[in-house]
């Protein structure tokens, strides 16, 4: 529900944005000056929330994948342990680079064609 919530801290004032939808609809019925009317964010607003919401989440998730890729190369390289033997070793780092490689291939495949339709 977070994500959902600054849609409503940009919402116009009902009187101004009945004057704006006179402009598009000349003759309204009855009930447009009678009853509430649900009034949606300007269209600008929408490209600038979906963006700006796409850039914080891409940072969070970027930073996720750096801190643990960092954690798993330290703990592969640097922090040996004496009770792991070097075949468990090198199968260890065999198969972390196997899942860094599944996981970006798809992922590229992806993002590629979504960066584009953003893009455009």
């Amino acid at each position: 529900m977070g994500p959902f919530i600054p849609v409503y801290f940009n919402l116009p004032d009902s009187g101004e944005a009945r004057v704006i939808m006179l402009k598009s609809l000349p003759c309204p019925p009855k009930y447009f000056f009678t009853e509430n009317v649900l009034v949606f964010p300007a269209d600008g607003f929408w490209y600038t929330y979906f963006s700006a919401s796409f850039f914080v989440s891409s940072g969070i998730l970027f930073g996720q994948i750096l801190f643990f890729s960092v954690c798993c190369l330290y703990y592969l390289f640097y922090a040996k342990a004496s009770q792991v033997s070097p075949q468990t070793r090198r199968l260890q780092i065999r198969s972390f680079f196997g899942i860094v490689i599944q996981t970006t291939i798809p992922f590229l495949l992806v993002l590629i064609p979504v960066m584009l339709l953003i893009i455009d």
